[in-house]
């Protein structure tokens, strides 16, 4: 994660690792060990060898000594990380205390929610989520066994944040080559910190907008900010945000002459979404706005903010 979207400012946040071994075999003729295949999970090593099987019983020395399987004999040499969540057993693992995990581990462990190898799993409605997926803009189903979460605290509402996921190959075991990792600009994301309305009624936050100002050069359409349906139709899919709103809530934009622009309506209950509401940019007549300096008056039960809009088309 990052400030700005390039490779010297995305730093590590977390890594995770599959648990898994180089299993090595003792070559004769040479007199030394050598890596003929890429590594094997701890899972697949527990097929072969039975489930008390544990590599490190096996580890690397220079005397050829080691577990002996037909004419072969193999030592086993444990690859990067390999820290383990207890309980799992689905052969993945994890850097702990990173506040990093799958967000339905209770589920999971519970049989609630399976792996997609599971057919009766693909006809539960429970285990499958709707959202937009970001390469299409379309709506989407996303399973919960690969829904996960990181909680970071202390960042600044509205201010953006890129985020990515890199990849690592195992390498090629007979050429010699190293694992190589994916490029972090391949799949940056761009995020924006949001207070939940529990946060918001708590700390008696004031309402604030993004982005503000407002330019209307096409750069947020770039970032996939705007127009998440490709549709098409970027004046109709413009995006302001109104952030920290109490979760009733009346918004009135005017000019700086007084003329009133647009009424937005912010009834809600206490979740997530009731903290933000968007604005399109449109009239009350449904006409894109012009560029200018405007005024938006919140009026709720705990009282009325006003504040101001620069709009650059």
């Amino acid at each position: 994660m990052g400030r700005l979207n390039t490779i010297d400012k995305l730093a590590l946040t977390v890594s995770h690792d599959l648990e898994d071994y180089h299993r090595l075999e003792w070559d004769d003729e040479s007199e030394r060990w050598q890596r003929r295949e890429n590594p094997l999970s701890l899972g697949i090593l527990k097929q072969i060898y039975g489930d008390d099987f544990d590599p490190l019983d096996y580890p690397q020395n220079p005397g050829g000594s080691g577990l002996a399987d037909d004419s072969n004999t193999y030592c086993f040499d444990p690859v990067d990380w390999n820290r383990s969540i207890p309980g799992w057993d689905d052969g993945r693992s994890t850097i702990e205390n990173v506040g990093f995990s799958k967000r339905f581990i209770d589920d999971m462990n519970s049989g609630l929610v399976t792996s997609e190898n599971d057919i009766e799993d693909t006809l539960t409605s429970y285990n499958w989520l709707r959202d937009i997926d970001p390469q299409t803009g379309d709506s989407a189903y996303f399973h919960k066994y690969y829904e996960y979460e990181c909680v970071l605290d202390n960042l600044l509402p509205s201010v953006p944040w890129y985020f990515s996921v890199t990849a690592f190959d195992f390498g090629d075991a007979f050429f010699e080559i190293d694992p190589l990792e994916t490029s972090p600009l391949a799949n940056t994301v761009e995020a924006w910190p949001i207070n939940e309305a529990a946060v918001v009624l708590d700390r008696k936050l004031q309402v604030t907008v993004y982005p503000n100002p407002y330019y209307g050069d096409g750069r947020y359409l770039a970032a996939e900010y705007e127009d998440p349906r490709k549709s098409g139709f970027v004046d109709h899919e413009r995006r302001m945000h109104f952030l920290n709103l109490p979760p009733s809530c009346t918004i009135r934009i005017y000019t700086l002459d007084g003329d009133l622009v647009r009424i937005l309506t912010h009834p809600g209950i206490y979740t997530q979404a009731d903290a933000k509401l968007m604005w399109n940019l449109r009239s009350t007549n449904n006409e894109l706005v012009t560029s200018g300096i405007y005024i938006f008056v919140v009026e709720s039960d705990l009282g009325n903010q006003i504040g101001k809009l620069v709009i650059i088309l």
